[in-house]
């Protein structure tokens, strides 16, 4: 099969945005599921099992990596109905502003900035250079500050993807308006937005606090429970009774347990492996020496 003039135009610059570091993926140029991973996706091995037992097309793994020259073949070389996307995010670099119908067109303008691509549709994309740290793709459906400040834009960034010309869609062709090496950079916009798009600063990472440990006697007594039901698990499939039960008796001393409790637990395992096994390997008295020795042993400074 021949290469159509827009098939070749499409695989050209598919693979002219990868050359510059840029991670591109096929999507859907119209239909039901415009905008959408191509089933091209799918030949390539990128693929969910969705319902039915169907291949769904993913495009997660080009949230981290680029396409290779022979997957971007497989995907645009023979296709009349795709379109090529940005993957947006760390992996770009580019976080993506999209303004979307007349109230979009009027929030660009308000904010004074140039915008890069016209969509198919007519609304906007401004590219914006990434932060460094993760931003969320987020849309006016799901942020209400967003909507009250910006009507009309949507966030395109780490998790997202925007449509690349030469691409077309239903309502027409995605043009490019402004240089793609001329990105906004984040110190000439207001921080107003930056902070709305979580680019202002970077977030502060909070540690978790480790939560103090329960030592009630039930709790203990439920802990003592679970490590006796661990250890007879793993004799079941195969580990070693005198190992599991060195072990077995370490772990109660860990957990705070008192000796005379720890006895008991390692009495129960001894019956229980033997029950197991049929075989009297691991005897009480090994079981009490295991416990004997971890209980006593202290380590050295």
């Amino acid at each position: 099969m021949t290469q159509t003039e827009p098939t070749a135009k499409l695989l050209k610059a598919a693979q002219m945005y990868v050359d510059r570091g840029w991670s591109v993926v096929p999507v859907n140029s119209g239909g039901a599921y415009e905008k959408g991973p191509h089933y091209n996706l799918v030949w390539t091995g990128h693929y969910i099992i969705g319902q039915n037992s169907k291949k769904k097309p993913s495009w997660k793994t080009f949230q981290t990596r680029q396409p290779t020259a022979q997957e971007l073949q497989r995907w645009f070389a023979h296709t009349d109905n795709a379109a090529v996307a940005l993957v947006t995010g760390a992996i770009s670099g580019v976080v993506v502003l999209d303004f979307d119908g007349e109230v979009g067109r009027q929030t660009l303008e308000k904010l004074g900035l140039e915008p890069h691509v016209r969509t198919g549709s007519g609304g906007f994309h401004v590219y914006v250079r990434h932060p460094g740290w993760r931003v969320s793709t987020t849309s006016q459906d799901n942020n209400e500050k967003l909507r009250t400040l910006y009507p009309g834009m949507d966030i395109r960034a780490d998790g997202g993807m925007a449509v690349l010309p030469p691409s077309h869609n239903s309502k027409g062709p995605y043009k490019q308006l402004r240089s793609f090496n001329d990105l906004c950079e984040l110190e000439e916009m207001c921080p107003e937005l930056l902070e709305a798009c979580g680019m202002l600063s970077k977030p502060e990472v909070v540690q978790a606090q480790p939560r103090e440990k329960d030592t009630s006697p039930a709790a203990l007594e439920s802990n003592a429970a679970s490590l006796l039901h661990n250890a007879v698990r793993l004799v079941r499939s195969g580990q070693g009774r005198n190992n599991m039960g060195h072990w077995l008796a370490r772990k109660l001393k860990e957990s705070g347990l008192a000796s005379d409790k720890a006895l008991r637990v390692m009495e129960q395992y001894t019956s229980e492996v033997m029950a197991l096994t049929g075989r009297g390997v691991y005897s009480l008295q090994e079981a009490r020496c295991s416990l004997d020795s971890t209980y006593s042993y202290v380590p050295r400074m």
